[in-house]
């Protein structure tokens, strides 16, 4: 199991894993279906149906731009929280580490202070 902030940031990239998953076959049936009705489209005129395909497949391919774009700035987003949680888990190391020094530091005073007594005077 993960620690804390690295929990939090393990979700997103699981789901913009999947997303991303959809995306690339989409974008591939997007490219072709345009290849398709730009092949002779200079050759003869369209007809409606082929007009209505390629605005059709305009606005898919707008939607999936934008889509792409979101799962860029997600994927940024998530490599910032994940760099962020390593940070976090770094200094609750290094504090956590310093805490231990501190401890020995102090248990080694108060030995040194048993140790010594005015009696030697």
């Amino acid at each position: 199991m993960l620690p804390g902030p690295f929990r939090a940031a393990a979700a997103p990239q699981a789901c913009l894993a999947s997303g991303c998953a959809a995306l690339g076959p989409a974008r591939a049936q997007l490219d072709e279906a345009l290849a398709l009705l730009g092949e002779d489209s200079g050759q003869r005129a369209l007809e409606v149906e082929e007009v209505d395909a390629v605005r059709e497949a305009s606005e898919v391919k707008a939607r999936l731009e934008l889509l792409e774009a979101r799962v860029g700035r997600l994927r940024k987003a998530a490599r910032a929280a994940k760099d962020r949680a390593k940070r976090k888990k770094e200094e609750e190391d290094k504090n956590k580490k310093e805490k231990k020094n501190f401890s020995r530091l102090e248990r080694m005073y108060q030995e040194a202070e048993e140790g010594d007594s005015d009696d030697d005077w």
